[in-house]
């Protein structure tokens, strides 16, 4: 009578390849998982940025004879804040309240939120700029979002 040999399980190296295998392939889903966050927060920050921008627009669009009082560059000091709520406010403290809101709401919702108009040409540049992580030597990656509009 003969005897076959039978393999009844698998060898200790089978395992260790197929858990290789496996880690590699985790590896690989957390890799595209920790990317996912990053673009998701990424375009966050570019929708604010956008809001931001059209919401500065709409404020400008309700006092358009007032539009040139809305240049303010970067490094030019935020306007005061007018009490416009409870009184009537003349299109001037209109735009100095906007202006003052606007800047805070950049400040606030985006990291390094800086914020600027400009008068080009007869149109409008908002300028929105923020960081988004930080480049190999530590210093911050700053993007800007641009809107021209006329008005």
């Amino acid at each position: 009578m003969k005897r076959l040999n039978i393999q009844t399980g698998a060898s200790l190296i089978e395992t260790i390849i197929a858990l290789f295998v496996l880690a590699i392939g985790v590896l690989g889903v957390l890799s595209m998982q920790v990317k996912s966050i990053q673009y998701n927060k990424n375009s966050h920050l570019y929708s604010q940025a956008t809001f931001l921008a059209n919401d500065i627009y709409e404020g400008m669009l309700v006092t358009p004879d007032d539009a040139n009082n809305y240049v303010i560059l970067y490094d030019d000091p935020t306007p005061s804040k007018p009490n416009c709520i409870t009184s009537t406010c003349t299109p001037s403290a209109l735009v100095s309240w906007n202006l003052n809101n606007w800047r805070n709401n950049v400040e606030s919702l985006l990291p390094g939120g800086r914020s600027e108009i400009e008068s080009v040409d007869g149109q409008y540049v908002i300028r929105i700029e923020f960081e988004l992580g930080y480049e190999d030597d530590g210093t911050p990656q700053t993007y800007e979002y641009t809107m021209v509009a006329d008005i």
